[in-house]
Order: C-alpha cells, then structure tokens, then sequence
C-alpha cells in the first residue's frame, strides 16, 4: 500500500513538473483565434483574441468566430487533448501519469481558482467559469474592473459612459451645459426664430438674431437686404423702402433714385440733367431730351422761351363762346372755327349736321342745336350707324292673316295673334281653334292640330289633358330611390322587362343590370343558356381529364401516364 501511494506521489510530481515546466498549452488544446495561458497550475485557460467573442474549448470546437462571446467551457483540460488520441513514444508514460493526475484532481476545477483578479469562478460541470461580478466588466480570465458609472458622477439630463476606469459624462440630445454639473435643456431646439435667422442659447434663452446681409424681425422673417446686390443702373442710389405682404410680413423694398443733377430711368441708367443749371429765360420751363435742354413758355405766356415769355393777351379768352383766339404782338384777335359762325367776341353758333354725324343712309336734321338722325322712308336700322332698304315694305311674301317682321335685310312672315298656319302660304293664316274655344282641363295646354283643338299636358305632369293633370311622381331619377328609376314621371323597378327570361338583374344607381347566373352564359338581355361540359373543361391543359363539380367548376386531373417524375430533376 506504501509503494502505490509513493508510486502515486511520483507520477504527481512528475506530472507537475512537466505541466509546470510545459504546461497544458504545449498540446494545443484551443481552437482557432485564439490565446492559451498556463495558470499558476499548468492548466491550460483559453481566451478569444481581439476582435473575437466566442469561448473556446480545444478540439471540441473550431475556435472562436468573430463577433461572438460566450462565457461557456473557457477551460480546456489536458485530459480533453490527451484523450483525443495517444502520445507517441518515448513520452506514453508520462501521457498515462497525466491522464490519473488529472482524474485525481477533477473535484472541484474553481479551486485552485483559474480566474483573473476580482472575477468570480463557477463550475459548470469539470469545467471552471469565469464572470465579472455586477457593476464590473472586463475579460474574467485575466482582470474585471469596477464600472466607474455605477455611482453616476454626472449631473441632470446627462448620459455616462464608461471609458475603461474613467467615466465620460455627456450632455443629452438637446441639452448642453456641464454635464459634470446640469444639462439645461437647448431653448433653440423648438425652432423659436423665423425664417433666415439663427438661434443661439444666451443663458438659457433663444437669441434670435438674422443671418448676414439678413434684415427684418428675426422671430418672424428675416428677408435679404434688397440693396445687397444693386438692383440700380448707373449713376443711382439704392434706398430701402418698408413693404407689407399680403401674409402681414414686414419686409424692405429697393428703391432706385437718380442721383441729384442726374434723371432717366433709375433701374438701368441716370445721365446728366441738362435742366439741372435751367438754361432757359423768364416765364419758361426747362424739360430734358434726349440729354438736350428743351425750354418752353409757361402756359399763358409767350415768346421765346431761352430768353423771354411775355404775358399772352389771349390766355384770360377775350373771345366769346366757340371762338378762336389768336395773338399777333401784344395783341388778341377773334374768329369763329370752321363750322361755326356768329360774333366771336360774343357768341359762335355750331352747325351739329355739318360734319354729318349719322350713320349711313340716314337723314340729320338740326333742332335747338342738336343733331337728330333718322332713316328715311323705306329704310329701318340704327340712324347713327346704317339704314338699310326694309325688307317688308313690299308685304308680297306674306300670306292672308299675317304680319311681317324684319330681321336685318330679311323679312319674317307670322301669324297674326289668334290665328295659325302656314303665314308663307297663299291661303295664308286661319283663326285658332285654340283661341275661341277652352275644352282642355287643368294643366293642360292646347294645340292645333289640323286646324282642331287638341289637348295635351303640360310637361312633367300626366292624367286626362281633357279633365286634368296631375304633375307626375318625378322628374328624374334623383327623386326617387336608388332602386328606382323615373319612368313616364313614375318611380318603377328599373328590372321590369329589362333582363331575358333565365338571366338575374341588379339595380345599381337607378339602373338595371342583368347578368347570367352562375352555370350559364349569354347575352343576358336576350337569352341565357347553360355551359356545355366541353366549355366548362376548356381551361383544363392538355393530357387531363375533366370532371364538373356540382357547383359547374371543371375539376382538372392529369391523366395516369402523364404524370411528371420530379425525381429526375433531383440527382
């Protein structure tokens, strides 16, 4: 019993040194991308490398993917790698030492413990698993650090963020400030100015100011300056004018002025005024042509004007009414104008038909010195604009009974009143029977039909036109309901002898509409008729048989020696 314990002490020794001296890791017991350690006690710990998420556990996986981690079987054994397979000579013994050592310490695999500092170490069946304890983070198989945002060190409306064992405080969307200390929430996050402005946060408060070469009220519009870019021609000044648009938004206009000295058009170009310095004499106006000073004398003044106006003897009308006057020197002389005559010192009678002011073919006549314009005998039309021959003067197209009416140069013959007929006949128009005689009721009207009185009713009314008539239960269809329609001023049903006699009728909108039923084809307004089975089997393929379900569908089946072998497709 001695000797199997000092044997047994022997191959612990020996396995020790070799783990301690090799360790599990020289079997390569991790799978791909990754990073073995040999703990304190030779046992091999695999770990992912950067980049990677997934724990890796020897031959039993492929190693870790990318982006993966899972905190399952981070220790692989060596036995796990010895067991896979034999341990060429001269080392069979010592593969055999190894695999009791450690069947001899597999109690407990978190003692001793393989896991990094501050970690917490869990079996998870023979195997040991490494976590961080909450409010810590890290890898577990080598260090977990306290999460330095587990007391917040950040003020109101503030977000931290742990940066390895610092904490990042930030303000929230929104809100700006110290984040150490308070986040105020941004007042120009509402939007509060107008268009073109800016906002900016003085002490909490939006600032509303306008954009560069911006003007108006910042919290309502602000407009570019309209003399930014000149709108002006040559040798003009741009000036700002208020201007309200019709939303109520005040806004500048641009003004363009000439110059002092300078006129013409201010939008495109000003040019000397010649006027500026007035070349012109006494009593006369100065007025600017085509960059030339042109001098007039002032109304009731005469002469010339680059030296001297006088005062003209005609400007206080020595003349009477209608006359003319006209100055020779420093004196006024009086006639009557073309047309007139008379006294012009007192009064010049006008002749109003000496420049014939009726129209064509019409006859003017002076009366208390008015034109009076008539057409002559024989002639109708406007007397002011043309008189034209009458065509009825000659009453020969007119029959007996009638009266002729002109419309331009033509001449339309009717009926004298209480008379009918032909009034372009020769017998002329014959008294209305209509007119002498009442035999028609109530809302009815007379007609004369061959010279004999006949009654009808009046529109949209019915009944007897003899005795009375009634207006009818409608117009249109409007009036009735929507499965109605008006028919001889009556709602009926629209189907009533609309559809053949096997086809369905639906009134829609007042109208009907008739279909075959189901099972039957046609034109439904004439004659329905069953399908026949070669029609109902008409949408069946090729090689199938037909059947017709009781409802007349056609119920297709591939026939027996045509059926498709999916199989073939598939090798």
């Amino acid at each position: 019993m001695m000797q199997v314990i000092r044997l047994l002490a022997t191959y612990q020794t020996i396995s020790f040194f070799i783990l301690s001296t090799y360790g599990e890791c020289q079997y390569n017991p991790c799978g791909v991308n990754t990073i073995c350690d040999d703990s304190r006690t030779g046992t091999a710990v695999c770990r992912c490398q950067p980049g990677y998420d997934h724990a890796p556990h020897g031959n039993t996986i492929d190693g870790c993917p990318i982006n993966i981690r899972s905190s399952n079987n981070r220790h692989s054994s060596l036995s796990n790698i010895l067991s896979s397979g034999r341990i060429d000579s001269p080392r069979s013994s010592i593969h055999n030492r190894l695999k009791s050592r450690t069947n001899i310490r597999s109690g407990n695999p978190c003692n001793p413990n393989p896991c990094g500092n501050d970690a917490q170490c869990e079996p998870v069946g023979e195997r040991p698993l490494c976590t961080c304890p909450e409010s810590y983070s890290g890898d577990p198989y080598t260090h977990c650090e306290a999460d330095p945002c587990t007391i917040n060190p950040c003020g109101i409306n503030s977000d931290c963020e742990s940066n390895g064992n610092r904490a990042i405080c930030k303000c929230l969307p929104g809100f700006e400030g110290d984040p150490y200390v308070r986040c105020n929430d941004n007042p120009c996050n509402k939007s509060p100015c107008g268009a073109n402005a800016v906002c900016e946060n003085v002490n909490a408060r939006a600032s509303c100011k306008c954009r560069p070469n911006y003007e108006g009220d910042p919290f309502v519009q602000c407009t570019l300056d309209p003399c930014l870019i000149s709108p002006c021609g040559i040798n003009a000044d741009c000036e700002k004018s208020p201007s309200n648009s019709r939303t109520g938004i005040s806004s500048t206009r641009a003004i363009c002025k000439c110059r002092e000295g300078y006129e013409g058009d201010p939008f495109e170009r000003c040019n000397l005024n010649p006027c500026h310095d007035n070349p012109c004499g006494a009593n006369a106006d100065c007025s600017a042509r085509s960059s030339s000073a042109v001098c007039r004398c002032i109304e009731g003044y005469i002469g010339d004007p680059f030296s001297n106006c006088e005062l003209d003897p005609c400007s206080n009308n020595p003349c009477g009414q209608n006359a003319e006057c006209t100055s020779r020197g420093r004196s006024s002389v009086c006639k009557c104008p073309r047309g007139f005559s008379g006294d012009p010192y007192s009064y010049c009678d006008e002749d109003p038909c000496a420049n014939n002011p009726c129209g064509t073919n019409a006859e003017c006549k002076n009366r208390a010195n008015r034109p009076i314009c008539n057409c002559p005998s024989g002639f109708i039309g406007d007397p002011h604009i043309s008189c034209s021959l009458d065509p009825c003067k000659d009453n020969d197209a007119c029959g007996l009974n009638t009266e002729c009416e002109a419309s331009g140069t033509r001449s339309i013959c009717k009926c004298r009143s209480g008379y009918s007929g032909s009034p372009y006949s020769s017998s002329g128009c014959r008294s209305d029977p209509c007119s002498t005689v009442d035999i028609c009721g109530i809302n009815a009207e007379c007609r004369n039909q061959n010279d004999r009185p006949v009654c009808e009713c009046l529109p949209n009314h019915k009944g007897d036109p003899y005795i009375q008539c009634f207006r009818g239960e409608c117009v249109s269809n409007s009036e009735c309901s929507s499965n109605e329609a008006c028919k001889d001023y009556s709602c009926i049903n629209p189907c009533l002898d609309s559809c053949s006699t096997k086809a369905e009728c639906q009134v829609q909108n007042h109208v009907a509409i008739c279909r075959c039923p189901r099972g039957y084809t046609g034109d439904p307004f004439q004659n329905c008729r069953q399908f026949t089975t070669e029609e109902i089997c008409s949408a069946c393929g090729a090689n199938t048989d037909c059947e017709v379900s009781n409802d007349d569908q056609p119920i297709c089946k591939c026939k027996t020696r045509n059926v498709f072998n999916v199989s073939a497709y598939y090798v």
